[in-house]
């Protein structure tokens, strides 16, 4: 974890909603999820409270895609 904050983690970008999935290609990642603050709430919190949520930020989650395939012998 210190690691991890030494380095300025969390780690921060603001994009369009259009762009991340372009972006995060070009970096060797492969967008996983891409929703709005609205929409998580929709899905983890109960109602009434997730109409209380009207953010317009979004929340992206990425992976590092896969470099190559291994080579075996």
């Amino acid at each position: 974890m210190g690691l991890v904050r030494a380095v300025g983690e969390p780690f921060r970008s603001g994009f369009e909603p259009g762009e991340v999935v372009a972006w995060a290609a070009s970096h060797g990642f492969t967008v996983r999820d891409d929703r709005s603050f609205a929409e998580l709430a929709r899905a983890l919190l109960p109602a009434p409270w997730w109409h209380l949520v009207r953010l317009g930020r979004r929340v992206a989650t990425v992976e590092r895609s896969a470099v190559g395939e291994a080579k075996t012998p």
